[in-house]
C-alpha cells in the first residue's frame, strides 16, 4: 500500500472480493478524513496466476477485458462488485469494448453484442465473413469485415436502436483492420486509415457521408483520433513528420519532426500527445505528455520530467490519465491530472509495474505487471469518490464515506449497507430506491439521512443517462419535432434526431377498417378502459391512452388490446427491444367501426 505525504496514512478498509481494497486521497488532513473533492476507491480485480489480462476498457462503474488462457481468449468483466465471467466457449473471445450496458467483442468470426441488464448476447454481424476490431459508442457500433464480392476489407456502422447496418467505406482500399491505434469513433463518426498495400489515406466518416482527408503519394498515415469539433492525424513522409487537424472544412499542420509524436490520445477533456524528446542527461530520451490545442494549433506540456516517461495516456471529461515510469525502471505507476486544477495524483500500488490506463468520467481501469516470481498480470480500478462520481452498481458496503460528499453522483443501485456517510452527503446525488433501501422492504429504519434527498422519476433518470440532466419533460432537446416526455414514453432517443418516437398501423390491405396499431411502451406497461372507448396506463411517470375513430371528428370507438412482444413484425426496419426498458404492444378495435374506414392514436401526458 502506498503512502501520501503528511503525518497520516491512508485509511484501510475491510477486504472485498476479489481481493485487495484500499482508499487513496490526496493531502490528508490532521485526524485521517478524506477530502470531499479528491479520493479514490482502488481495487485489484484478479488474481489469475500464469493469465494475462488485456485490452481492459471502462464505461461509468463497469469494465470489461479479455484474459489470455494457454488455449484461447474469453471476457470477463467487473459490474461493481463482482467479476463475472461472460464468455466459456473455448473459441477466441477477444477485444472487448464497451458502452454503457453494451459489451461489444469479437468472437474470432462474428461481432456479438452482451447486455448487462438482461445477461443476453446477440450477433450483431452474422454472415459469412470474417469481423474484427469493434468499437462502440452508445447505439453505435463500428467494425471491420472482409467484403467477398470485392475482395477487400470495410468499415460497417451498426445502430442498435433501429438494427440499420451501413457500409461506410466502400472503396477499393484495403483497410488497416490488424491496426488498433488506426480507428477512432465518437458517436455515429469514424476515422480510420486505409491502404491498398503501398498507398494509405485518412478517411472520415461524419455521420453521413466519407470523405478522404489525406491521400497524397509518398506519405504515410496513422493514428487518426475523432473529436467533438475536429480530426487530428500524424502523416510521415521523406521530409519529416506532421501532426495534422481537420476542423470540418481545412486542414492545418505542425511540423513536429524535431519532437516527434509518438501517440494521439483524444477525448471529452482535450487532444494529448506523447511526444519523443532528447533526455536532460548525454544519450537518454524521455516521452513527455503534451496537449493540442486544435483551434491555435499549440502544443504545451502537461508533464514534463526529467528521465521519466509518460506514456498511454487517456482522456475523460475532467481528466487526462497515464501511465508513469522512470526510464529503464522496472516499476509504473498511474497518475491523474485534474484538468480544471492542474492537480496531479497517483493511485496503484509500488509493487507493481501499472500501465495501459482507460477512463471513464474519473473512473481508471488499468493492469499490472509484477516483475517478481510469479509474473502476474491482474486488472485494476480506482473509483473516484466524492462531487460527479460514477458508482452505480459499486459494493461500498461498510465503507468508511465520512468526509465525502456525492453531489451529482450516480449511486443507482450500489450497495451502502453499513456505510459511514455525513449528513447531507447524498443530497444532489443520482439515487434510487434500492440504494437507499436495500431490502426493498422498510422505507423508515435506512440509517440515512434524507434530509434534502428527492428519488429521481423514471425520466429524469432516463434523461440523465443522455447527458440532458437538466432538461424537462416538454423540452424538445434534440429539435425532431417531439418532447423528451414523448421520445421517452414511446421508445425514442431525446439525444437524436434520428431515433423517434415509435407508433405506427399496421395495415391490413383485406380489410382496410380492421387494421392494428403498435407502440413501443414502457415495459410492463398495463392497459385497462378508462372511458370512452379508450385504453389507458400509467407507468413511469408516463398515462398512455389509445383512442380509436371510425371518422377523425369522433374518437369514441372501443379499443382492445391485443398483445406485447419484444420484437418488432416480420419484415419491419424496427429494432429489437429484448432487454430495454421498452416492448412492442398492439391495440385494434373491438369490431370494425361502422364507417368502414378506422384511427387509432396514442395521446401522451405525465401521469399524476
Amino acid at each position: 500500500m502506498s503512502m501520501k505525504t503528511g503525518s497520516c496514512v491512508p485509511r484501510v478498509v475491510p477486504c472485498l472480493v476479489p481481493s485487495r481494497l484500499l482508499l487513496s486521497g490526496l493531502a490528508l488532513l490532521l485526524g485521517c478524513p478524506l477530502p470531499a473533492d479528491a479520493a479514490y476507491l482502488t481495487r485489484q480485480l484478479t488474481t489469475s496466476v500464469g493469465k494475462s489480462e488485456d485490452h481492459l476498457r471502462i464505461s461509468g462503474s463497469r469494465a470489461v477485458w479479455h484474459r489470455r488462457f494457454s488455449t484461447d481468449y474469453e471476457i470477463f468483466a467487473y459490474n461493481g462488485s463482482a467479476v463475472v465471467m461472460l464468455t466459456n466457449n473455448g473459441t477466441d473471445d477477444a477485444d472487448p469494448e464497451i458502452s454503457g450496458d453494451r459489451v461489444v467483442y469479437n468472437d474470432g468470426t462474428d461481432i456479438r453484442c452482451y447486455h448487462f441488464s438482461t445477461g443476453l448476447t446477440t450477433n450483431l454481424s452474422n454472415d459469412a465473413g470474417w469481423q474484427r476490431d469493434p468499437r462502440i459508442d452508445g447505439d453505435h457500433v463500428f467494425w471491420f469485415e472482409w467484403d467477398a464480392a470485392e475482395a477487400n476489407v470495410e468499415l460497417v456502422r451498426y445502430d442498435i436502436s433501429t438494427g440499420n447496418r451501413t457500409n461506410i467505406s466502400n472503396n477499393t482500399l484495403k483497410n488497416d483492420f490488424g491496426s488498433e491505434s488506426n480507428l477512432s469513433i465518437l458517436g455515429n463518426r469514424a476515422a480510420w486509415i486505409g491502404s491498398s498495400g503501398s498507398a494509405s489515406a485518412v478517411l472520415y466518416h461524419n455521420g453521413r457521408t466519407t470523405i478522404t482527408l489525406g491521400n497524397t503519394a509518398g506519405t504515410t498515415y496513422y493514428r487518426p483520433r475523432v473529436t467533438a469539433t475536429h480530426v487530428v492525424w500524424m502523416e510521415a513522409t521523406s521530409l519529416g513528420l506532421s501532426l495534422a487537424v481537420y476542423d470540418g472544412s481545412s486542414t492545418s499542420r505542425i511540423d513536429v519532426t524535431a519532437d516527434p509524436v509518438e501517440d494521439i490520445q483524444a477525448g471529452p477533456g482535450g487532444i494529448f500527445l506523447n511526444v519523443a524528446r532528447v533526455g536532460t542527461s548525454p544519450g537518454t530520451s524521455q516521452l513527455d505528455l503534451c496537449m493540442l490545442d486544435p483551434e491555435t494549433l499549440l502544443i504545451t506540456d502537461v508533464s514534463n520530467s526529467n528521465l521519466v516517461h509518460e506514456q498511454y495516456a487517456t482522456v475523460g471529461e475532467e481528466v487526462v490519465v497515464w501511465a508513469e515510469d522512470i526510464v529503464s525502471s522496472t516499476d509504473a505507476k498511474i497518475m491523474i491530472r485534474d484538468l480544471a486544477t492542474g492537480t496531479t495524483e497517483e493511485i496503484g500500488e509500488p509493487v507493481w509495474h501499472d500501465e495501459f490506463p482507460r477512463v471513464s468520467g474519473r473512473n481508471v481501469i488499468w493492469r499490472g505487471y509484477d516483475f517478481g516470481a510469479s509474473n502476474e498480470v491482474e486488472a485494476f480500478i480506482g473509483y473516484w469518490l466524492g462531487a460527479g462520481a460514477m458508482l452505480a452498481g459499486v459494493d461500498l458496503s461498510g465503507e468508511d464515506l465520512s468526509g465525502l460528499v456525492f453531489t451529482g453522483a450516480d449511486l443507482r443501485g450500489a450497495d451502502l449497507t453499513g456505510a459511514t456517510l455525513d449528513a447531507g452527503a447524498l443530497v444532489g446525488a443520482i439515487i434510487d430506491a434500492e440504494t437507499l433501501f436495500p431490502d426493498g422492504q422498510n422505507y423508515t429504519t435506512t440509517s440515512f439521512d434524507l434530509t434534502g434527498i428527492t428519488l429521481p422519476s423514471a425520466l429524469s433518470a432516463w434523461l440523465t443517462t443522455l447527458g440532458l440532466e437538466s432538461a424537462a419533460a416538454d423540452d424538445d432537446s434534440d429539435g425532431d419535432g417531439f418532447s423528451n416526455l414523448m421520445e421517452f414514453a414511446l421508445g425514442g432517443n431525446a439525444s437524436s434526431g434520428g431515433s423517434l418516437p415509435i407508433s405506427q398501423a399496421l395495415p391490413n390491405p383485406a380489410a382496410p377498417a380492421d387494421f392494428q396499431y403498435l407502440i413501443a411502451a414502457r415495459r410492463g406497461a398495463s392497459f385497462g378502459a378508462v372511458g370512452s372507448g379508450a385504453l389507458g396506463a400509467d407507468i413511469d411517470g408516463v398515462r398512455y391512452r389509445i383512442e380509436g375513430a371510425g371518422n377523425l371528428g369522433d374518437f369514441t370507438e372501443d379499443m382492445a388490446f391485443i398483445g406485447r412482444s419484444d420484437t418488432p413484425p416480420a419484415g419491419s426496419t424496427l429494432a429489437d427491444l429484448t432487454g430495454t426498458d421498452w416492448e412492442y404492444l398492439r391495440f385494434g378495435f373491438s369490431s370494425p367501426p361502422a364507417s368502414g374506414s378506422g384511427f387509432i392514436r396514442v395521446v401522451i401526458t405525465p401521469s399524476p
